[in-house]
């Protein structure tokens, strides 16, 4: 029971087909990597516009959330009946 050529021949043909798949990397000098790194570097476009860290911190303070309105526990389609003696009827939205 041998191999055949044909398997040998497929299975260097995977092999190395893949291996040149992997070896597909962005490769990059010291130039570029710092050139990258003071372009993309977010301390360092800070300081070029000179925004100081207080300044900084306070603009991001005044961004108030929005606000949140949740009403709980509130049946707006009872009636008279369903209240009974229990209940109290609740003033109308606008008035």
């Amino acid at each position: 029971m041998g191999i055949s050529k044909f398997r040998v021949t497929t299975i260097l043909f995977l092999f190395f087909s893949f291996q040149a798949m992997a070896q597909d990397t962005l490769k990059l000098s010291r130039e570029q990597c710092e050139a990258i790194f003071l372009k993309e570097n977010l301390l360092l476009l800070a300081e070029k516009l000179e925004i100081s860290k207080a300044e900084a911190i306070k603009l991001q303070a005044s961004l108030w959330p929005n606000p949140n309105i949740t009403l709980d526990e509130i049946n707006l389609w009872t009636t008279q009946k369903q209240l009974g003696i229990w209940g109290q009827e609740l003033p109308g939205l606008n008035g």
